[in-house]
């Protein structure tokens, strides 16, 4: 906040700018900027960015952001949409790792037009926050290297899951696992796509279908992912 012109203090408009030669990319010289902030006495929070800044090698934006204390909230560039694959069992999807009983529906994200109407916005929150039941929970902090640990969502007690017992005691008002689909999926995240495309716990970019749950097929079938732009 800053002093207004014979008034309260006001948000300030900018706090932070720089310039740089138009032979330098934009992105890595504006990213020692943002992080000198918390040494000044500003604490970074929500980094917003659109998706020419999501899709760049992570150790230019987005890991030395979050070793600064911001959560980023970007539109996911479109090579980076979707499943990837798995990791010991678990869907790599979006940065974050889910349940491998997850709907495919809602790990495959569409944006949200931007002539939508409040009550479609409201579905496609909805649908989001479907979505965020089935993915891993975190268990620690990321360390040195950029890892921590996972929990499986019905040990967590977001869904219910045959699987595990206790998670069927839980209200009927979080989604069931019809299908058993056993993973170990307790395991330590270490992914390029997860440090490139992680975003803000319940901030991610609009995305997901609504579908009952059912099994996952990752694995073989999956689409191969599409050649990379340029990054730097």
């Amino acid at each position: 906040m800053v002093p207004g012109e014979q008034g309260p203090p006001v948000p300030e408009l900018a706090r932070r700018m720089t310039l740089s030669s138009c032979r330098h990319d934009p992105v890595p010289a504006f990213t020692p900027v943002l992080t000198a902030m918390p040494a000044a006495g500003i604490p970074l929070g929500d980094v917003l960015a659109d998706s020419g800044y999501a899709h760049r090698v992570p150790g230019n934006w987005a890991s030395p952001l979050r070793r600064a204390g911001a959560a980023l909230v970007q539109d996911l560039h479109p090579h980076d949409r979707g499943p990837r694959g798995t990791h010991q069992g678990a869907i790599v999807a979006n940065g974050n790792l889910y349940c491998p009983a997850t709907p495919r529906a809602l790990l495959e994200p569409g944006p949200l037009a931007r002539s939508a109407a409040p009550g479609q916005a409201a579905a496609h929150d909805a649908k989001t926050a479907e979505a965020a039941r089935c993915k891993l929970g975190r268990l620690a902090r990321d360390d040195k290297d950029g890892c921590h640990r996972v929990q499986c969502p019905a040990a967590a007690g977001k869904i219910r899951c045959p699987l595990r017992p206790s998670s069927m005691a839980l209200d009927r008002d979080r989604p069931e696992i019809l299908t058993r689909t056993a993973a170990t999926i307790t395991s330590t995240a270490r992914r390029r796509e997860h440090a490139l495309t992680r975003q803000a716990e319940a901030r991610n970019s609009r995305k997901g279908a609504h579908d009952a749950l059912e099994p996952a097929r990752p694995g073989p079938g999956s689409p191969s992912r599409p050649k990379p732009q340029t990054q730097t």
